[in-house]
């Protein structure tokens, strides 16, 4: 009798040290995790603009090479919410900008998680040039 307890004991042991590890595991995966996949900044230049919301055309990167489709355009829209920071970057860096300092046609990058904007930085100084045709 006393054997028998003894294996159970060993299995139960086993399995509480087996889950107390996968959880640890779980969460040290998780802190490895690169921040550049826990948020997401979509670059664009905005097309509309409110106190509450703000438009962009999203600005897709290009596949270089001949089997390299045109991309479609797209715009999406974001809610902008009290906790909404906007940042206005430039050469000389960084300083606070204000909902009301947005224009259309600014270059911006929006940084948001899960759906929720949480900056704004508006990129001045940063221009798309189109190529010059062939002569």
């Amino acid at each position: 009798m006393q054997t028998k307890i003894g294996w159970l004991g060993v299995l139960l042991a086993g399995l509480v040290a087996g889950t107390l590890m996968s959880n640890s595991s779980a969460q040290a995966a998780a802190a490895t995790t690169p921040t550049h996949h826990r948020h997401h900044h979509i670059h664009g230049k905005i097309t509309a603009v409110s106190s509450t919301s703000i438009t962009i055309t999203v600005h897709h990167h290009h596949k270089k090479g001949a089997n390299a489709a045109a991309p479609a355009t797209e715009s999406k829209t974001f809610e902008i919410s009290n906790a909404t920071k906007v940042v206005m970057v430039s050469s000389t860096g960084k300083t606070a900008g204000s909902v009301s300092e947005l224009q259309v046609g600014q270059h911006v990058a929006i940084g948001e998680h899960n759906g929720t904007v949480h900056e704004i930085a508006v990129l001045s100084g940063h221009h798309h040039h189109k190529k010059k045709a062939a002569a």
